[in-house]
């Protein structure tokens, strides 16, 4: 299954499975399933770069 991110980041569509939706009002639309992404403990993440590389830090703000 071939998943891709909503840009709200929330939702991750199935672009294999399109459906057409249809009304009399405004026309036809094109839709994709969507399924719920999982949610993080630690949901924010920074990324620090340095001369070896990057590395990601997740934290929460939670509390704060």
């Amino acid at each position: 299954m071939a998943l891709t991110e909503t840009p709200h980041g929330n939702l991750c569509a199935d672009l294999s499975k399109p459906r057409q939706d249809c009304s009399t009002d405004a026309g036809c639309r094109t839709r994709y399933p969507t399924t719920p992404r999982a949610t993080r403990s630690e949901p924010y993440f920074v990324d620090i770069v340095t001369a070896n590389g990057a590395q990601r830090f997740y934290f929460s703000l939670q509390g704060y």
